[in-house]
């Protein structure tokens, strides 16, 4: 019976997952019975899914592309509703990043915010990939938007700080934005922590430019941080 088969092979391929038995996820869908009749669009998401957690981003990328491409197909089981999402996309991504990749892996961080433009997440994951290419400013003005729509997670101000230090031509933004991560997450210690870290940073930072190095703002981005907030938390 195609149904049966198809039901209880997702069932029971969601229940490894959620158990982080991931061989044996890979096992169960490179199993003959799976293969008899193809495998579904969620199938191979979670098989995809198996194998990043697997470090087998190649294999995963196959997946994640199989999973787009028969995601709209009719189907006799339950369908995991984050193939509809921006899920598959993001996870083909972040793959192409690992195996060095990066136009199309842009493309596929593109076509992911496309169907979930306000998944903060993937957004965050975007950034760290325009900064690892290259590419500060559009890392750092995503995450002024960022910011901009909710103040208080730390998360985005210290990957804000971090990127900005390992600029030399934004060694001043890096230090309008680390103060203005301090004024946005009062009585918090991890970030506080963090914080002050980011400043000693700066500190040497200075020290090496009162002997000579030079520091300047790059283009495109806003010097100081608080002025498209609104008003701080109080």
């Amino acid at each position: 019976m195609p149904e049966l088969r198809e039901v209880l092979l997702t069932q029971f391929g969601a229940h490894l997952l959620a158990a982080k038995r991931h061989v044996e996820i890979a096992d169960l869908f490179s199993s003959p019975l799976a293969r008899s009749g193809g495998l579904t669009a969620s199938m191979h998401f979670a098989l995809g899914l198996a194998f990043m957690e697997l470090k087998r981003f190649e294999d995963a990328a196959q997946q994640m592309r199989h999973c787009l491409a028969k995601r709209s197909l009719r189907v006799l089981s339950p369908v995991n509703k984050d193939i509809r999402k921006a899920g598959p996309h993001y996870c083909l991504a972040l793959c192409l990043d690992r195996l060095n990749h990066p136009a199309e892996a842009e493309k596929a961080f593109r076509a992911a915010l496309a169907e979930e433009p306000e998944l903060r997440p993937l957004r965050l994951d975007f950034v760290r990939f325009l900064s690892g290419q290259g590419q500060p400013v559009e890392a750092l003005k995503s995450l002024h938007q960022l910011v901009s729509e909710k103040a208080d997670e730390p998360a985005v101000w210290l990957l804000g700080g971090e990127i900005a230090l390992r600029q030399r031509g934004l060694f001043e933004f890096a230090a309008d934005w680390t103060g203005e991560a301090v004024k946005f997450l009062p009585g918090e210690r991890r970030p506080a922590r963090d914080v002050g870290r980011l400043r000693n940073s700066l500190r040497r930072r200075r020290r090496s430019i009162a002997r000579g190095a030079g520091a300047g703002r790059q283009p495109g981005i806003s010097p100081v941080v608080s002025r498209p907030l609104g008003r701080r938390r109080r």
